[in-house]
């Protein structure tokens, strides 16, 4: 048995398709090609995502820290 095994069934295919397919390393390469895009574009889309959610995260903290600030200074202001 091959790597890959393909299995057809008689009349299925058109001439015209089968000589399209007919360089089989040019056609497996091509695949090769299109997995390696996709895994980047899910890795980048992954990226992108991590990025987005590390930047939410710093602004509410930053916003909490302002809150608490801004709270602290008027208890400050009243013991004077």
């Amino acid at each position: 048995m091959t790597k890959h095994d393909v299995r057809i069934r008689r009349g299925s295919f058109s001439k015209g398709q089968i000589e399209r397919h007919r360089d089989f390393k040019k056609f497996t390469g091509l695949y090769e090609k299109q997995q390696k895009k996709s895994f980047l574009s899910k890795l980048w889309v992954v990226v992108v995502a991590v990025v987005f959610v590390v930047a939410v995260a710093i602004i509410g903290y930053i916003k909490i820290s302002e809150k608490r600030i801004n709270n602290e200074k008027p208890a400050i202001e009243q013991q004077k």
